[in-house]
């Protein structure tokens, strides 16, 4: 390892001198300068030094970037001109590429900066990495809680760049969780070393971002948050760091001071300082043209869904219930609209996934949200029966018509449980009779999509979620939609197929008759009911929104029509649905598309697994209908001509 060969920018310069090379070192020669990477020097060395051949001085550069570890046995060479191709050996692939830029356009701002020989490391990434976000914003505007909200719900996606400061820290505050804390003349001789991106003196103490803490997110696969000051977000902006940046202000001057005043930790003039501060910092931050986004802090909630919004990633309100477990998997795209997705490993019962990207459900629930919208569907083998929605008002039997059905046919049919944000009654049971919830939590789930149908009534929020439809499908059963007509209405502008039958009394007096004779309400909750059955019959009856209208003058009498409506009998409850035949796709597999006809290659078996998605029907928000999965012997049969 004693020599290396030498790089050479114009190979006339070979002739101008020899240089022997320690244990483990490269070098390239520029112009009139050699420059040598690598060695066995201590560990403050620099791993780089700079040879003047006019003068025979040797030079220590200023080091900027974080440079690789253990850099012993590698090669190199020169790229452009300008910087220097490191790979390094007996290296793992993602640490063995690295530049050392020498004379790049970065590097010749920061010779004039530091006065001295500057050289730059930058480690090469495999495949593209995301632009590091800059979040900016005075103090007590709440730039923290929306870092920390974020990176809570994306743990796996966010790294959160710990700044550096000379400040003490405050209670509960950790070092290089919180800050990290160093002392001033440390910090201050780091800066002159040009291993800070950005820094600044604020309230008299210094606050920066090191290089390497930039580094250490990218390095961990995250994306890079930087929380720093107008100031610093200049810097990031003058250097070669391409970055979002997002500047965070509140809904007024009065409000930030409230919030200042609320924290309880610092004395007045503390807080008049950071005032005169913030005063700048909102000018500056909201003109000067250098911020990409400027967020609003009125709401805490909604300023965390703008965030989201920001920048080339978006997060979009899913819809459906994802499947569980989704590790191994492969994809295809189907008719530009929708991606299929095969899960290895799997039941076949379990494996057949559609994500909605652009249909039109998706593009009418983007008009709704206002915002970018996906749907999970789950493939469905085999024709499923159309679910069956029964409306009316309050008191006239619904259900115990839909109970009737449940008892006598209880392997066909399942009961969708809605939700509701009144309280049980007697007897009643969560997850039975209602899914029994909170209103703060029913209307967030609302506005995350995740209900098919909701609506106002007595004072309290009804709604039928996604997952009750889905966990009968699920079951094997029809499903049963217990809803008022305005929630069916809300499901007939849906893509979920269904029957609408509206069940009404034989008259108005008798509807009241039945209300007063529960016993449980009070005269003024009567009158409201009845106030609503009313709307609810001109409605429902004139509409032309249901396919039966049922009239409940005898319960046994309805129930039978009901049944007729359905097209079952008794006999049908003693005849089982044959299953379909369930198969086990293995965790190696591969697919290919042939017209409509998925043909999945089960590994090293002699099995073809043919899915075929001719009959496909129905999706989003409810299930995709209509598939066919069977197998055939690779050894017998042509897959592509399977029927």
């Amino acid at each position: 390892m004693g020599e290396a060969p030498m790089l050479f920018a114009d190979d006339m310069q070979r002739s101008y001198f020899d240089l022997k090379l320690n244990d483990f070192e490269t070098a390239v020669v520029i112009g009139n300068k050699t420059y040598v990477i690598g060695g066995t020097g201590d560990s403050t060395s620099s791993g780089v030094r700079i040879l003047n051949k006019l003068t025979g001085e040797w030079v220590i550069p200023t080091l900027l970037g974080t440079k690789p570890k253990a850099l012993k046995s590698h090669s190199c060479v020169l790229l452009n001109k300008d910087r220097v191709l490191i790979i390094k050996h007996n290296s793992k692939s993602s640490d063995s590429v690295w530049f050392l830029e020498v004379d790049t356009q970065f590097i010749r701002d920061q010779k004039k900066k530091f006065e001295t020989e500057v050289v730059a490391w930058s480690k090469g990434v495999i495949g593209d990495a995301e632009r590091p976000v800059v979040i900016s914003g005075p103090s007590g505007v709440g730039k923290g809680t929306l870092i920390n909200m974020l990176m809570k719900e994306f743990p796996t996606m966010f790294g959160f760049s710990v700044s550096h400061t000379t400040r003490g820290p405050r209670e509960k505050e950790q070092n290089g969780v919180h800050y990290h804390f160093s002392k001033r003349n440390v910090m201050e001789q780091e800066i002159r070393d040009g291993k800070f991106l950005e820094f600044a003196a604020v309230h008299g103490n210094l606050y920066g971002t090191s290089i390497e803490a930039v580094d250490v997110v990218a390095d961990a696969g995250k994306r890079c948050i930087l929380d720093i000051d107008v100031q610093g977000a200049r810097s990031v902006k003058a250097s070669s760091l391409e970055a979002i940046f997002i500047f965070v202000c509140p809904p007024s001057f009065e409000e930030l001071e409230q919030r200042l005043r609320a924290r309880g930790t610092e004395t007045e003039e503390q807080i008049q300082k950071r005032l005169r501060n913030a005063k700048a910092e909102l000018e500056q931050g909201q003109t000067s043209g250098l911020f990409d986004h400027i967020l609003v802090n009125d709401d805490l909630e909604a300023c965390y869904e703008r965030l989201k919004l920001t920048g080339e990633w978006v997060i979009p309100t899913v819809l459906g219930t994802k499947p569980k477990a989704l590790k191994s998997h492969s994809c295809v795209l189907l008719n530009k609209d929708r991606v299929l997705i095969i899960k290895h490993n799997s039941k076949s019962s379990d494996s057949v996934w559609f994500l909605e990207v652009d249909t039109q459900f998706i593009r009418d629930q983007k008009k709704k949200f206002e915002t970018e919208v996906v749907a999970w569907s789950k493939g469905v083998i085999g024709d499923a029966e159309r679910p069956i929605v029964i409306s009316g008002p309050s008191g006239v039997g619904k259900g115990t018509l839909i109970n009737m059905l449940m008892k006598e046919f209880p392997t066909m049919f399942g009961f969708s449980v809605s939700h509701t944000t009144r309280g049980p009654r007697e007897k009643e049971q969560n997850g039975v009779h209602y899914h029994f919830s909170k209103r703060n939590v029913m209307e967030q789930e609302i506005r995350d999509g995740k209900f098919l149908e909701f609506a106002a009534v007595h004072g309290n929020l009804y709604g039928t979620s996604i997952e009750a439809v889905d966990v009968v499908a699920d079951a094997g059963k029809r499903c049963i939609l217990d809803i008022d007509v305005q929630g069916a209405r809300s499901v007939k502008a849906s893509s979920l197929e269904a029957i609408f039958i509206f069940v009404c009394p034989p008259s108005f007096e008798e509807l009241e008759q039945r209300l007063r004779a529960r016993g449980t309400e009070t005269e003024e909750q009567i009158q409201k009911r009845l106030r609503n059955a009313k709307a609810e019959l001109e409605q429902g009856q004139t509409s032309g929104l249901f396919d039966h209208i049922l009239v409940n003058d005898d319960l046994e009498a309805c129930y039978e029509r009901l049944k007729n409506i359905l097209g079952i009998s008794e006999s049908m409850n003693a005849t089982p649905k044959t299953p379909e035949k369930v198969f086990d796709l293995p965790m190696d597999l591969s697919f290919s598309k042939v017209n409509e006809k998925i043909l999945i290659n089960c590994g090293t078996t002699e099995q073809t697994v043919v899915l075929n998605l001719s009959a496909m029907k129905g999706g989003a928000p409810g299930r995709t209908r209509g598939l066919d999965m069977y197998a055939v012997d690779q050894r017998r049969e042509n897959v592509n001509d399977c029927n």
